[in-house]
């Protein structure tokens, strides 16, 4: 097995507003697709805000993990 951190492009410094959530939403949903189509057997989200899981979790057909509601199918 090998881990591999990929960041994302942009996200918010701080969570405190639905701005900041969005941004972080469409960051990691970004970053997710990349990793999927560069091959990847599994997604982890390193938030706890679990941004962009759902999102991820609805288009994927690998495991998307996430630190507040680690469920990997949207199902």
């Amino acid at each position: 097995m090998e881990l591999d951190y990929k960041p994302v492009k942009a996200g918010p410094d701080l969570y405190d507003s639905y701005h900041d959530y969005v941004l972080a939403d469409l960051s990691m949903f970004e970053a997710g697709l990349d990793a999927a189509d560069e091959g990847y057997d599994a997604l982890c989200i390193d938030t706890m805000s679990d941004s962009g899981a759902n999102a991820l979790r609805s288009v994927l057909d690998i495991p998307v993990v996430a630190p507040a509601r680690p469920r990997t199918s949207p199902r």
